[in-house]
């Protein structure tokens, strides 16, 4: 059983930390000593013994959070599966399991680019500290979790018709958005945050109109 406590703790410490580049060697440490990263060690130690600069950094971290993330939308899944809640109030829950992914690259994209302005020749660049995110959730399948998430919703979307539900079908579209930043994040730093935030009060404003149709 995974310790949420334990995680949360582990990844406090850890951005409280992450100023400071520590080394490879300390990050194989910390997963060979926390049981729930122990699977990840082998992967850890073959794909990043080797790096020039801090992926080692930024693939810990990523496996840190991807483990949330993964817990995150597995009790979505389960709770959509179960079919007991309203639509909008699980669409309301999609909504924040995404905005937590995409939060983390929102966090990555902006430490990443503040380290490498501090120290160009041991820190990498955003774009290869957020491929190695996206890489790490793939690897951990959390895209595929996402994408369960997204056809369950489908199938709980088909009992209700469009012309009765419009604007519960447009909540979906705004969802779909959402999807399309976390499998493409692209843009300024700036602009793909102001996305989100758009993205966000559209969601609020349709909710409201679509919590009348029920």
């Amino acid at each position: 059983m995974i310790n949420l406590k334990r995680m949360g703790s582990i990844i406090l410490i850890f951005m409280l930390s992450s100023c400071v580049t520590i080394g490879y060697d300390t990050y194989v440490k910390e997963i060979e000593s926390t049981p729930i990263l122990y699977d990840h060690l082998e992967y850890y130690k073959l794909e990043y013994a080797d790096s020039n600069k801090d992926e080692s950094y930024w693939a810990y971290r990523a496996i840190l959070e991807g483990m949330l993330l993964g817990i995150k939308y597995d009790l979505v899944i389960r709770v959509l599966e179960e079919k007991e809640d309203n639509i909008i109030i699980d669409m309301e829950n999609i909504k924040e399991s995404i905005e937590m992914q995409l939060s983390t690259y929102i966090s990555v994209w902006s430490d990443a680019i503040e380290r490498h302005v501090r120290n160009e020749y041991s820190c990498v660049d955003f774009p290869t500290a957020l491929a190695i995110t996206i890489k790490e959730n793939d690897r951990m399948d959390i895209f595929n979790k996402l994408n369960k998430l997204i056809d369950e919703l489908k199938t709980r979307l088909t009992i209700y018709e469009m012309s009765k539900y419009p604007y519960t079908y447009e909540l979906y579209a705004v969802i779909a958005q959402y999807v399309d930043l976390v499998e493409d994040p692209s843009g300024s730093l700036m602009s793909y945050s102001a996305t989100i935030s758009n993205l966000n009060s559209e969601f609020s404003k349709i909710k409201a109109r679509a919590e009348l149709e029920f």
